[in-house]
Formats: C-alpha cells, sequence, structure tokens
C-alpha cells in the first residue's frame, strides 16, 4: 500500500485515521482499569522494536464513557506520520517552522464547543484521567495536557506541557520546572500578585503537541509553529472564561486560573528519569469552565522510565533545537544529532564532518547553551557514524578515544531538579562531560568484506538454511 507522505493532520481524529490505515493503531474493546491496566499495558507496548510500536485506543474504561489514547507518539515513524513526512523529514520540517510560524487563524465556533460546562457544572471527575505510576503516584495526572498562558509584559503566547495532579472536581495540583518557559511567565504574575490565566489543552492536532513538548526559545509562539509544521495556519478559538485562545479541534479544554503565592503538596509522580519525584509543594489550578467535543478522546503521555512516549516526543524536539542552535551559531560540518532514546535527555550524539581545530568543542559549547540543565554526556563521532546505532557509536568509542585525551569534564553546570544522580541538597547544579569520538588522525581500513561481496551473501542468505536475517 502506497501512502501520502503530505498528509498534514489538524485534529486528532484524522491522525488516529491515518495510523489506523497504516495498522499503527491498535484498539482495546474489553474493560479496562485506568488506575493500573492502562499504564501497564502502554509499557509493556513500548518492550517492541521502535519499528513495530503502535499507537493504543482504549474504547471500553471502567468507570468512564470515553475512550483513552495513549503511545500515540510511541516512535519516530508514528512522530513523522503525524508530521506527513518521513523519518528522515523530521528535523528538516522542524527547521522550517521555526524560522517561518505561521499566525493562527481565530475562528468564530469549533469543535472543541461542543459541550461547555462552566462554574458548579464543572467535574473533571468525567474523565479518565489515568494513573501513570501505579501506586506510586500520589494521584491521577493530566499529562498531555499542552498548557496556554500569556506573558503579562508581552502579551505572547507560551504553550508547554506539564504535570497537573487531580485534586477534586474544580482543581488541579501544577508543577512546572523552574526552567520552563511557563515558570518565568507565572512569577511575573507573582510579581504582580495577579492570578494566571491558564487553558489546558488535551488531544488537540498532533503538532500542538510536538511544539508543547519542544523547548522553543522564548517569545515565538508555539501555535504559530504547530501551524507551520502542519503548513497552514492552526484554527484556535477564543475560551468561555480566560482570555486566551486554543486549538479549535481539541478533543478537551480545562480553563483556570492559577493564583499568586499559594501552594499546596503536590507529588509523588514518576518522573523522566525513571525514579519517583518528590512530593513538593506547588500552585494549583482553580477550575473555571470545560469544553469538549462529542465522545472526546482522552489523550495520555506516558511517563516512566524511558524508553517512553513522553520522553521521545521531548528527544525529537531537542534534536531539532540542537540543529538550530548549530546553524544559528554558525557551526558548520553538522551531519546529525541523536538524543539517545533510554538516556531522559542526558546524551546526545552529533555527527560532523571536521573541518576546524575546536570544531568539536563548539558542538558542546553551543549545546550546552541550547539545553543547560541536561545533556551531561555529548559524544561526538566522524559522519560516516550511524548516529542511531549504539553498537557502531560504542566502536568510536573503543577505536578513536584516550581517555586523557578526548574526555573533557565540565563542573560546576547548572544541572535538572529532578536529575536523582545529585544529592537533593546540591540538586540544580552538577556536572558534564564531552566524549571527542571522532579519529585524529588517518587510521587503516575498516576490517569488513567489501559491501558488494555481503550484499551478495545476503542475496543468497536463504540457500544457506540459516535462520531469517
Amino acid at each position: 500500500m502506497v501512502f501520502d507522505l503530505k498528509v498534514m493532520f489538524d485534529d486528532c481524529r484524522k491522525f488516529l485515521d491515518e495510523l489506523e490505515k497504516r495498522q499503527k493503531l491498535r484498539k482495546i474493546e474489553v474493560p479496562v482499569d485506568k488506575d493500573w491496566e492502562i499504564s501497564c499495558v502502554a509499557r509493556l507496548a513500548m518492550e517492541f522494536p521502535p519499528e513495530d510500536r503502535f499507537a493504543i485506543l482504549f474504547n471500553n474504561v471502567r468507570g468512564s464513557k470515553y475512550s483513552v489514547l495513549i503511545n500515540a507518539f510511541a516512535s519516530r515513524e508514528l512522530y513523522a506520520i503525524g508530521l506527513g513526512t518521513t523519518v528522515d523529514g523530521i528535523h528538516d520540517a522542524w527547521q522550517s517552522a521555526v524560522q517561518k510560524p505561521l499566525e493562527p487563524e481565530l475562528v468564530g465556533s469549533a469543535s472543541c464547543k461542543d459541550n461547555v460546562l462552566v462554574g458548579d457544572e464543572v467535574d473533571l471527575n468525567i474523565f479518565p484521567h489515568i494513573i501513570s505510576t501505579p501506586q506510586k503516584d500520589a494521584a491521577p495526572y493530566i499529562t498531555a495536557g499542552c498548557a496556554v498562558t500569556k506573558d503579562p509584559e508581552t502579551g505572547s503566547r507560551n504553550v508547554g506541557v506539564y504535570r497537573f495532579m487531580l485534586k477534586g472536581r474544580r482543581k488541579l495540583g501544577i508543577h512546572i520546572a523552574p526552567t520552563n518557559d511557563g515558570a518565568a511567565i507565572y512569577s511575573k504574575y507573582e510579581e504582580r500578585d495577579r492570578p494566571m490565566e491558564i487553558a489546558i489543552a488535551i488531544g488537540p492536532p498532533p503538532a500542538v503537541c510536538m511544539a508543547a513538548t519542544t523547548r522553543i526559545p522564548f517569545g515565538i509562539d508555539e501555535l504559530a509553529v504547530a501551524g507551520a509544521l502542519i503548513k497552514s495556519p492552526l484554527r484556535v478559538v477564543k475560551c468561555e472564561t480566560v482570555d486566551l485562545e486554543v486549538p479549535a479541534d481539541t478533543e478537551i479544554v480545562i480553563e483556570g486560573e492559577v493564583p499568586p503565592r499559594f501552594r499546596e503538596p503536590e507529588g509523588p509522580f514518576g518522573e523522566f528519569y525513571g525514579y519517583m519525584g518528590d512530593k513538593i509543594m506547588s500552585p494549583v489550578i482553580e477550575v473555571k469552565a470545560i469544553t469538549f467535543r462529542n465522545n472526546p478522546i482522552y489523550h495520555v503521555l506516558l511517563q516512566q522510565t524511558t524508553p517512553c512516549e513522553g520522553t521521545l516526543m521531548k528527544d525529537i524536539g531537542m534534536e531539532a533545537m540542537l540543529l538550530r542552535t548549530f546553524k544559528n551559531v554558525g557551526i558548520l560540518g553538522v551531519t546529525g544529532v541523536h538524543v539517545k532514546e533510554k538516556s531522559s535527555g542526558e546524551c546526545v550524539v552529533v555527527g560532523i564532518k571536521k573541518r576546524y581545530q575546536g570544531q568539536v568543542q563548539a558542538v558542546a559549547q553551543a549545546s550546552l547553551s541550547a539545553f543547560p540543565t541536561l545533556l551531561k554526556q555529548i559524544i561526538v563521532v566522524d559522519s560516516d557514524c550511524n548516529i542511531f546505532d549504539w553498537a557502531d557509536v560504542e566502536w568510536r568509542l573503543a577505536s578513536c578515544v584516550q581517555p586523557d585525551r578526548d574526555v573533557y569534564i565540565f563542573t560546576n553546570c547548572a544541572a535538572s531538579a529532578l536529575d536523582p544522580s545529585v544529592p537533593k541538597e546540591k540538586r540544580k547544579q552538577g556536572s558534564k562531560m564531552l566524549v571527542d569520538a571522532t579519529r585524529k588522525f588517518d587510521y587503516p581500513e575498516v576490517a569488513l568484506p567489501p559491501e558488494e561481496m555481503l550484499l551478495r551473501a545476503r542475496q543468497q542468505w536463504r540457500s544457506y538454511g540459516l535462520p531469517e536475517l
């Protein structure tokens, strides 16, 4: 079957239809428990090789009328389908979108307004909020909510994915990492002693999820980037009770305010490092309205030990922003970037064509400026290395590296407040490592048979009576 690689999805349901056509969506009709079963099934499904992974739609969730979507972006292939491109085209799509964002188009009516609940009608419990890490998370959490806020100084819009703890019919806990743009915006509201308006979009078009999970430079509108990713202005609609706009064809929208200078206990929650995050004091959201489509699909981003869908989306976004940074600071010769799937955003492999002395160190400096609290391990390899094949990278580490010459340690660096390798009392500061795994001089020929001979052996493989390659 031939698929159109230029299909762009301005709606989550159209994306699911495409996944189903490609046999990349599995529907589960037997009853499932939202408090343990959904996350466990999704966890086991992530153990498939990336090329065999699929999205899952649970259509019979006990205690709920609505379906749950999980693992929608569980592989680079699924992510590429959501962008209407190939895996090889993901980074090009991102570079174009960030360079030329498309302003959203404001519309008067939208499917996300099929149902409107305001004030006392609001009840968050009507949706099947799952527990991501059963018996360990403090409560059900919203994990795929794309939170829309506005900077009180500039009026510029920001969209990010944070964790939202279910605290009652009309109350959510919200945790935003201090380094995220949303935290900077909220601090401005607190300085003015004003509540921050917020709208949480669950199940927007795929490109909105992609933009919201990517560290796009502050001040660039993620909804405009999402429009550029789908090559058409994103349709947005005004909220009911807050002065914000949300994607018009979002499955579920939660509107509310975050009061200033108020904190409540929140957590623990299973974090992207693969360990349980601490119980902390966090702001809350006072929910004012909920709007949703008829028969809404509740989207979840599983966040646990890697590999998991939420971390994979962040990894791909990190790669795109690193390529943008290298280009902007004038580092030539970068041939590819790969954030390793199980590294929790802490290990990146960069391929380069070496052109000048200090090029490897420049790559490291630019990487740390782009992501100061992540990327503890930066590995730079020659352009003939397959950066997505860890076996090839390991070979370069073994054959091209002398530790006293090629390993650089940077101390007193910014670090993630969630990094479990640092004692709690010292978090937010750590160290980084650059490994120069490029060849430093002329090497002998690689000890492999000629490619044409290997190809002949592949073609004759079945005749040898050996297991399929």
